[in-house]
């Protein structure tokens, strides 16, 4: 429930104040150190609380995120910019509970799967900070109005 009254809060904020990046990079700070903190508690109430704070984060980042793409790229390639994205998220979604396990496995508690997810989502925020944003969206090449005319051989 807190997470989804985080996410609307959130994303009606930043359309209000029509800004994109520091929506996207500050949840994604929240989400990273939440985990991270989750993975050193050992009260099981502390615990689903900050996991309950990172789902917040996580939720709270897409909203913005996904506006991000039209503000320094053209419509066609914001498009795809947006498909690679969202392959690339699929291909996270396959292989991330293998590493997730492969990090508990090898640490032998689940602090070291905490610590990974954190840890990516920290490269997250960091790579969102990084990215450039114009204060105008960048302009569409132009169309002729004219259709091409066929020529016609004999």
């Amino acid at each position: 429930m807190l997470a989804a009254v985080g996410m609307v809060w959130w994303s009606r904020r930043s359309d209000r104040l029509a800004e994109r990046k520091l929506h996207s990079a500050i949840p994604l700070a929240l989400a990273a150190v939440a985990l991270c903190a989750a993975g050193f508690v050992h009260s099981p109430v502390l615990g689903m609380c900050l996991i309950a704070l990172s789902l917040t984060g996580m939720y709270s980042f897409k909203s913005p995120f996904w506006a991000l793409p039209t503000l320094f790229l053209t419509r066609s390639t914001a498009a795809v910019a947006v498909a690679v994205v969202n392959s690339i998220g699929n291909l996270g979604g396959f292989f991330g509970p293998y590493a997730i396990g492969w990090a508990k496995d090898s640490t032998g508690s689940a602090t070291g799967g905490l610590m990974f997810l954190g840890g990516l989502t920290a490269v997250a925020c960091v790579r969102t900070f990084a990215v450039r944003v114009s204060s105008r969206p960048p302009a569409e090449p132009r169309v002729s109005d004219e259709a091409p005319r066929p020529t016609l051989r004999a």
